[in-house]
């Protein structure tokens, strides 16, 4: 096994830290697709269609009942961990994780009883059928904050292989899990949703000595009460931090969630539910492509532990906008014969999705600069104003969405898509750039190659090099 270089992140430089993150994303991400399509494949061909209905009911039974994780705090508290682990107050540090955790084990617990001993109901409603697989994924519950507080150890130490590597063994082991429990033990449907269950304690399971290592030993520590400075009483820090700002990104969480949703009710509403299927192949297969980088993981990280390095992150912004928005598009182009190819060749029936697919792509113009603004928003603690600028895209996604569906059909929910958009992430760079002047950058540098080009080449490379360098000679146990 490789050593893992990241238990020195203490000496990471702004631009390794990236330059190796986006690294194993990218990397891994190839490989978490092609084995998430393995696994989908299997459960097409093995499930009749009512049992992979009710595999989605289980689901989303599940995704209903997660919303009270709040999900939308998890970024706010990693931005908060990074900050103080870059204002050299490890101690602060502990306290955050600590009531991070204690916070998602109070809500893992209480909603794994309620939804296992729930599972009656829920079965007298549906059918019985349905009530032994809840109480199998209500176990869940249990293990996702486990899984958080360890993805917040591994973006402590900016552990980017672990992190990576994570999606991509529990991937895998679900894989596994599916052969054994639908062709050894027969189960069928009940057998797919311990396949999930399965990977996921696995895979932390797999990765636990690593988190353990890396942090030392995981702090676990009873919060001290923090007394306020108005002497108004008791607070936990995270309490804090969810009144002054963490309340704004939970909502922008649920507005985007809500946005979302609204699109193919949108299209049901005008058109009809084979529209709505049309539109979420276009949709997914946009998403497959962009998610080949996901570079959002790397930067939220990155730029909250180095937020005080206003010429870094300057830079690398610059280089989101310079650099990024023509891979993307390059990427979005390369994907169409490829896309084109598979659908045909495969999925003749969903080929009316390729022209809405085609719309979807123009969207790649925002795609490399939209992971770096979401970082410096947490980082900067702006979640007041990016909820309101989610508020504002929302509302232009319902008024084009009435407007475009009935003239253009599904396309025209799509070319919604991409004006949300524009309109998205040009409302926050132009926030940013009104409120932090330091991070602009003269819009001609955007079409010249000059001295600051130059130098951040000859870093990128050297961050290649380097990292080649140390992978190759690292010592293996």
């Amino acid at each position: 096994m490789v050593s893992d270089s990241t238990t020195q992140s203490g000496r990471y430089s702004f631009a390794r830290a990236v330059v190796e993150g986006g690294l194993w994303f990218s990397g891994s991400s190839f490989a978490v697709k092609a084995v998430g399509i393995a696994n989908t494949i299997l459960v097409l061909r093995l499930l009749s269609v009512y049992e992979y209905g009710l595999y989605h009911l289980v689901l989303a039974a599940y995704g209903l009942a997660s919303v009270f994780f709040l999900s939308g705090f998890d970024q706010i508290v990693l931005a908060d961990l990074m900050r103080a682990k870059g204002e050299g107050d490890p101690g602060r540090a502990r306290r955050i994780f600590s009531e991070f955790f204690l916070l998602k084990a109070g809500i893992g617990a209480a909603l794994f009883f309620a939804v296992f001993f729930g599972a009656r109901a829920v079965g007298s409603w549906y059918g019985a059928d349905i009530a032994h697989l809840v109480r199998i994924i209500s176990l869940l519950f249990l293990l996702v904050p486990l899984e958080r507080a360890m993805n917040m150890v591994f973006n402590y130490h900016l552990s980017f292989r672990a992190m990576s590597l994570y999606t991509l063994t529990e991937e895998a082991l679900k894989l596994v899990a599916l052969l054994f429990f639908i062709f050894v033990a027969g189960m069928g449907v009940s057998g797919v949703v311990l396949a999930v269950v399965s990977a996921s304690a696995g895979a932390f399971v797999v990765f636990l000595p690593r988190a353990v290592r890396l942090f030392g030993a995981i702090p676990v520590p009873i919060p001290v009460p923090m007394r306020q400075e108005s002497g108004r009483g008791p607070a936990f820090l995270l309490v804090s931090a969810f009144s002054d700002y963490g309340k704004w990104a939970v909502g922008f969480r649920y507005l985007g969630d809500f946005q979302r949703h609204l699109r193919p009710w949108l299209i049901r509403f005008f058109l009809s539910t084979e529209a709505v299927g049309i539109f979420a192949i276009a949709e997914n297969m946009y998403g497959q492509v962009v998610g080949l980088v996901p570079l959002v993981n790397v930067f939220v990280p990155a730029v909250a532990q180095h937020i005080a390095d206003r010429t870094g992150i300057r830079k690398l912004l610059y280089v989101c906008v310079k650099y990024g928005t023509p891979f993307f598009v390059i990427l979005g182009i390369a994907s169409v014969p490829a896309l084109w190819v598979l659908i045909y060749a495969v999925f003749p029936q969903y080929a009316e999705a390729l022209p809405v697919f085609y719309i979807f792509l123009l969207t790649a113009f925002t795609a490399g600069v939209s992971n770096i603004l979401m970082a410096v928003f947490y980082a900067e603690r702006r979640q007041r104003a990016h909820f309101f600028i989610m508020a504002s895209t929302v509302a232009v996604t319902l008024i084009f969405g009435i407007l475009l569906i009935p003239a253009f059909g599904v396309a025209g929910i799509a070319m919604e898509f991409v004006i949300s958009a524009f309109f998205f992430n040009g409302a926050r760079l132009w926030y940013l750039f009104r409120r932090y002047p330091e991070l602009r950058f003269a819009p001609r540098l955007l079409f010249s190659f000059g001295a600051e080009d130059k130098a951040l080449l000859r870093s990128a490379l050297s961050n290649a090099r380097g990292l080649i360098f140390r992978f190759r000679n690292a010592p293996r146990a």
